[in-house]
Formats: structure tokens, sequence, C-alpha cells
């Protein structure tokens, strides 16, 4: 999948920020990285690398009218099948907290998790937003489901 890096300075920052929510806003977007940086020799600002998804001669907007990302059309079968297989699991556990979907795990995350194939903890601590908490309450359980579909796919 191809990277796009994008540089937002704290300061004058109008012109960069444009062209960042227009190449978001046009692409289909897998995952987001982003971190601050202040250096002596650099101005301070944010930094952005974007892993995102290219169509055939048109730009990659596979998103449905709710702007969600549609990953069963971005993903290749492998990982797709990973992804919907964290995805059950996901359900599973929202539902048995209570919680919505979304505060067990992102399907960003979900779509990082399975595109980058993570099986191990210092895999899932990469995963921006997978912080000490998630990784205390889901981790072991996470990593379970994952090594078991990985496993599958490499009988295949």
């Amino acid at each position: 999948m191809p990277y796009a890096f994008f540089w937002v300075p704290v300061v004058d920052h109008a012109t960069e920020v444009n062209a960042l929510n227009k190449f978001l806003s046009s692409h289909a977007v897998v995952s987001l990285t982003k971190e601050f940086v202040s250096a002596p020799d650099l101005r301070p600002g944010w930094s952005f690398c974007i892993e995102w998804v290219q169509g055939e001669g048109e730009p990659a907007t596979t998103r449905r009218s709710k702007g969600k990302v549609d990953y069963r059309e971005i993903l290749d079968a492998d990982t797709f099948t990973i992804f919907a297989a964290i995805r059950a699991w996901r359900k599973e556990i929202a539902t048995a907290e209570g919680v919505p979907l979304y505060s067990v795990m992102t399907n960003e995350q979900m779509a990082r998790i399975a595109t980058d194939r993570i099986c191990s903890k210092s895999g899932l601590e990469a995963v921006d937003g997978f912080g000490a908490s998630r990784m205390r309450k889901y981790g072991d359980a996470l990593l379970s489901v994952c090594e078991r579909e990985m496993q599958g796919e490499s009988r295949s």
C-alpha cells in the first residue's frame, strides 16, 4: 500500500492543513499515524504518515455515503479474513461489556493489525491509540485471535 507524508507546523499552518484535509477526503485511508516533533533545527509541528489504498485509474474513494471505509473493498482477501475475525471478536467483547464497538478498538486499528499481520505485544503497542489500558484489557485475547487466523492463513 502507498504512503503519504505531511508536515504541519504549529504556526502558520493553514496551507498544510488544507492540503492534508484535501488528501484525507479524497483517499481511502487505512491508517494514520501522527507525532508531534520539536527539534532545535526544525520548526515544531505535527508529522503525519498516512497509509492508503490506491484505486485503478481513479481516486481511491471507497467510502460509503456515511463516510465509512468499506474494508472488504480495500483489503485483499487474506487480510480481510483476519480483519473479519478481529471484528467478530470485538463485537463479542463490546456486547459482553455493554460498550460501543469503537471503545474496544476502531476499524482503523483492526485494519492496521490485519494489514501488518501483528501478532506480538510490541506490534500492538505500535498501533496508534492502542495504549497500555487496551493492552491490559484486550491484548492477550486479541493476539490469540490474530495468531489463530494467521496460522490458518499459512495453511492455505
